[in-house]
């Protein structure tokens, strides 16, 4: 898996773009056919994953990047602001 730095700190990152690609991310199952509010795809096309800093869950579209920091918290973030904020290492 690759890493990327932020501040001093490696965190283990990976890019998600279909289920199997990250171990946390289920698929999202609906009846409707659904787009996403965040990239405009299918929903059918998208994975969930619980987030470390609260009990919710967040989509996972595919391109997004999930990082687990060294205490395990994960979070998600779009391939844009991924590449603002980001370098891989």
């Amino acid at each position: 898996m690759p890493k990327c730095k932020i501040i001093q700190e490696a965190q283990n990152c990976s890019q998600w773009f279909i289920l199997g690609d990250h171990p946390d991310v289920t698929g999202f199952n609906s009846p409707f056919q659904e787009k996403c509010r965040l990239c405009g795809e299918d929903m059918s096309a998208h994975g969930w994953i619980d987030l470390s800093d609260s009990d919710e869950s967040s989509p996972v579209c595919p391109g997004d990047w999930i990082l687990t920091n060294a205490r395990g918290h994960v979070s998600t973030w779009s391939d844009i602001a991924f590449k603002k904020v980001f370098k891989l290492c």
